[in-house]
């Protein structure tokens, strides 16, 4: 079961509830640990729709501290996807091998104290660039994976890398 936002017959936001797989629920977090996460998510899920003019997917992890808003396109989310994520702590930064210090990019938006800050990147599919030779990851399918200080230029970013 999902949330459904949707103007006026246009492009949709959905919140997901995840999947149950081997009794895991990825992707099942709804919603953000906080509403200061959990809005920036929404702002910028209304702005990739915005942008794309197409469906839009809200997904958290099951811990909550870490989400996004993922473009879909037909009926799939990760195939040539373009995503704006957010990740609540330091905490999440350093248990996936990222140096927080890189990775922050300056966003401290978390009440939570000193050490808690939101990570704000996007992630783009080299399908989805109109230079694919900028994809600097590759986890599979290369992607372009890029540190941003806030949501105005998550989206402007996105604007200039993907091609429509």
């Amino acid at each position: 079961m999902m949330q459904t936002d949707q103007l006026a017959g246009g492009p949709t936001i959905t919140r997901s509830h995840g999947i149950v797989v081997g009794g895991f629920n990825p992707g099942g977090g709804h919603s953000g640990r906080d509403p200061i996460l959990d809005g920036m998510v929404a702002d910028s899920a209304d702005r990739l729709r915005t942008l794309f003019d197409a469906d839009v997917e809200i997904r958290f992890n099951s811990d909550r501290i870490s989400g996004g808003a993922f473009l879909r396109e037909g009926h799939t989310i990760g195939v040539n996807h373009v995503t704006v994520r957010l990740s609540e702590t330091v905490e999440f930064a350093k248990r996936h091998g990222l140096d927080p210090d890189e990775q922050i990019a300056g966003l401290k938006a978390d009440p939570h104290g000193p050490d808690e800050q939101i990570l704000l990147r996007i992630n783009v599919d080299a399908r989805r660039l109109k230079d694919p030779s900028i994809a600097n990851c590759n986890g599979g399918n290369a992607y372009l994976y890029e540190a941003v200080p806030d949501i105005d230029t998550a989206i402007a970013r996105l604007d200039e890398v993907c091609a429509r």
